[in-house]
């Protein structure tokens, strides 16, 4: 986790790589105001880094779990329009607060 801070005396660098630490949002450049980040998505009222242990972006990746959609035969479905084959999220989990102020989730589906 990062150390607290309390003032913009500190030596973090945000919006690029600080280290191994990966400061680069997913949501494009971010403001740093008074040497704290601000939230890409806008304000949330909670100043802070709370729970989460990054201050700015906190890189994460969610467990998915998916399955093939069937039909009553047990085949399985494809699109009408794109011949693909469909997938249904079966189960996803995630925890904790994912906005605060000064520090925010950050993650990608693919």
């Amino acid at each position: 986790a990062d150390k607290d801070i309390t003032s913009s005396n500190h030596d973090m660098k945000f919006n690029t790589r600080d280290g191994k630490v990966n400061r680069e949002s997913y949501y494009g450049s971010y403001e740093v105001v008074d040497g704290f980040p601000r939230n890409p998505v806008g304000r949330t009222g909670i100043h802070g880094r709370g729970l989460l242990g990054k201050w700015g972006p906190n890189h994460a990746a969610d467990p998915v779990v998916t399955r093939w959609k069937r039909d009553a035969s047990q085949q399985i479905v494809k699109d009408e329009k794109s011949q693909k084959t469909n997938s249904r999220i079966c189960w996803h989990k995630t925890q904790g607060y994912r906005g605060l102020g000064n520090s925010w989730w950050n993650g990608r589906c693919w």
